[in-house]
């Protein structure tokens, strides 16, 4: 789920909207969590959408990890990487439950697959109730052939306390259900715990690579809510110039990653701003008169401003500014940039562009 710069306009009527969308029922969860305030429970709501896709990568990488470390197991256990083809061995070692659960597997992977889309087709629960009280004596001589970072004392039943625990998670992350009150840190560490106990490097990569973190970090809070004046939404990466520069330099190293580019009056404050878009315009006419290529640095900010058409496509509004307001300025035709300014200063603070879509 991608941040939208844009904020979205909640107003009476498409808060009632979201609400009958969601559901009563599943949007009064998130309501209680609010303390009964409407605009923060879609906040929650949000971030609850935000956590859970921050622990897709870190579930998939458990999965894969505990699934073939099982597996690799039993093919020990066995004799033969194909297991899953000896009668003998599945009659001895399996629960009727397990059992019924690789059979339907066989069939939708096809009687003559291979054993990996077999592997594929297991889902986490038939993996994670080989670990059962049941299946002691499976694991009491193997465990650490598929967990070789076990401590001394621990066992099968740590497996198995861990795997539920993250099975559980997975499934509530699956299901699109609430996590917020699911300790989200402590379920990233149990995942990099279960991992660990297999690779460490696969656990230091996990983590490495895990954005979970940073979104716990960004929790909405009542009194702190992300929706509330231009100033939260500002893009604070921009490029400053004044008129005379050249436009080779607008594009050096500190330009070419801007998200527009303004241009400051003698005051400091904007007195004009463009994106790359306008840039490359500009780029594009000048070629076309000149019939071949363009040297940038025969033109300047100046020159760049005098051929953009005379119709205000940008505005600059002071930080402070309720979003509503803002939105309506940039849902005008015509209008593509909005410049923060210091309410004090009035110097620019950042900018919103508009993306290419109605808003």
């Amino acid at each position: 789920m991608a941040e939208s710069q844009v904020p979205f306009p909640y107003d009476v009527e498409s808060r009632a909207a979201i609400r009958a969308g969601l559901s009563e029922p599943r949007f009064i969860a998130y309501l209680d969590r609010a303390g009964g305030d409407e605009s923060h429970a879609i906040e929650l709501y949000l971030f609850n959408s935000r956590l859970a896709k921050s622990f897709l990568f870190p579930l998939n990488v458990v999965e894969i990890v505990f699934r073939n470390a099982v597996d690799q197991t039993l093919a020990r256990i066995a004799g033969t990487s194909d297991w899953h083809k000896d009668r003998d061995f599945i009659d001895k070692t399996f629960s009727s439950r397990s059992n019924e659960a690789l059979q339907k597997a066989i069939v939708r992977a096809g009687e003559q697959s291979d054993k990996n889309k077999l592997v594929a087709e297991l889902n986490f629960d038939f993996w994670s109730n080989i670990f059962r009280r049941e299946y002691a004596s499976v694991w009491r001589t193997k465990i650490n052939i598929a967990f070789p970072n076990l401590q001394r004392g621990e066992g099968r039943d740590n497996i198995q306390k861990l795997v539920c625990k993250i099975n559980r998670f997975r499934n509530r992350v699956a299901h699109h259900e609430p996590i917020l009150s699911e300790n989200p840190p402590d379920m990233l560490s149990a995942i990099a715990k279960l991992i660990d106990l297999r690779c460490q490097t696969t656990a230091q990569w996990m983590r490495h690579h895990a954005t979970a973190d940073k979104i716990i970090r960004t929790r909405p809070t009542p009194q702190g809510r992300s929706i509330q004046d231009l100033a939260s939404r500002l893009d604070k990466n921009f490029r400053a110039v004044c008129p005379d520069m050249n436009l080779a330099r607008v594009f050096d190293s500190t330009g070419r990653s801007a998200a527009a580019i303004v241009c400051l009056g003698a005051d400091d404050t904007p007195a004009a701003a463009f994106t790359k878009e306008d840039v490359a315009d500009f780029i594009c006419n000048r070629s076309q008169e000149a019939g071949g290529l363009v040297d940038l640095s025969d033109w300047s900010v100046q020159n760049l401003i005098d051929h953009l058409t005379p119709d205000r496509s940008w505005k600059p509004l002071p930080g402070p500014t309720p979003l509503s307001e803002a939105i309506g300025d940039l849902r005008k035709p015509g209008m593509r940039l909005l410049v923060g300014t210091d309410p004090t200063t009035g110097r620019p603070t950042g900018v919103i562009k508009r993306a290419h879509r109605r808003y």
